[in-house]
């Protein structure tokens, strides 16, 4: 591919770059450390009985804790490795659209998942009675949102919602711009632009679990880092993901508003 990496990546690369163990400390931290301290807590009856006596603020704590830690992580990131990350800002705006094609696949994939969903929520009201469509949707959100960290309420899916929008942001610079710069710099461009979505994928498995999944968040990661190698622009990786988590997202929210508005 020719202009690959871009020459504004080259002089990322070049920049300095955090040690490995303040890129796992900024990993983990945000992203880990609340649901390994509640996980822990879980363990302490006490503990659960305050959590079922105030489920709602449980969450809200859980929430600002997250969000706090998460947008802390992003600025210390953003301000002390500017050079590395965003600076100097690219001047070609071909490489800047181009990123809609390399995108495509990755977004035709989803659209296709999502849109194949569609059809099954729609023609639930016409041919489900009032108590069933309750059922039917009740038991969907539930197999849908109860699975996630903020849980299945009105405030989870809020919630889960906000931080699926800024979780990306620092994704994104921790593995398309840190990890790739470190993995280029002391191996190559080609290490790099396969070894960082290699450690998307199996960090997200610490969440989600092994299995096939593994393999598309492997090709979300790899179309995330070649849209910045190729762009030079890590903003254009960040669109991309959240583009990406949008379009995963409708269908949940199309069957979280059906089934608040049955309850």
């Amino acid at each position: 591919m020719r202009g690959f990496p871009h020459s504004v990546v080259l002089q990322q690369i070049s920049a300095d770059q955090p040690r490995i163990s303040v890129w796992f400390l900024l990993l983990f931290v945000p992203i880990w450390l609340p649901y390994i301290l509640t996980q822990g807590l879980m363990l302490w009856p006490p503990f659960i009985r305050v959590v079922a006596d105030h489920h709602t603020s449980y969450f809200l704590i859980f929430f600002v804790v997250q969000m706090s830690l998460t947008c802390g992580a992003i600025l210390f990131l953003s301000k002390r490795y500017a050079s590395a990350l965003w600076y100097p800002q690219t001047q070609s705006r071909s490489h800047r659209f181009d990123f809609l094609l390399i995108l495509m696949p990755l977004l035709l994939f989803h659209l296709s998942d999502c849109l194949s969903i569609f059809p099954s929520i729609i023609v639930l009201p016409s041919i489900a009675t009032a108590n069933e469509l309750s059922q039917t949707l009740a038991s969907m959100h539930q197999d849908i949102w109860g699975r996630l960290a903020y849980g299945s309420s009105l405030t989870g899916v809020v919630c889960e919602s906000i931080i699926t929008f800024v979780s990306p942001v620092l994704e994104e610079i921790l593995f398309s711009g840190l990890l790739a710069n470190r993995l280029a710099r002391s191996f190559g461009v080609t290490v790099a632009v396969l070894g960082a979505p290699v450690c998307f994928a199996l960090i997200h498995a610490v969440q989600f679990g092994l299995g096939p999944h593994l393999i598309a968040l492997f090709f979300a990661g790899l179309t995330y880092t070649i849209i910045r190698f190729y762009s030079g622009s890590l903003l254009m990786a960040v669109f991309s993901h959240l583009a990406i988590n949008f379009v995963i997202f409708v269908p949940k929210w199309i069957v979280a508003v059906m089934h608040f508005t049955h309850v």
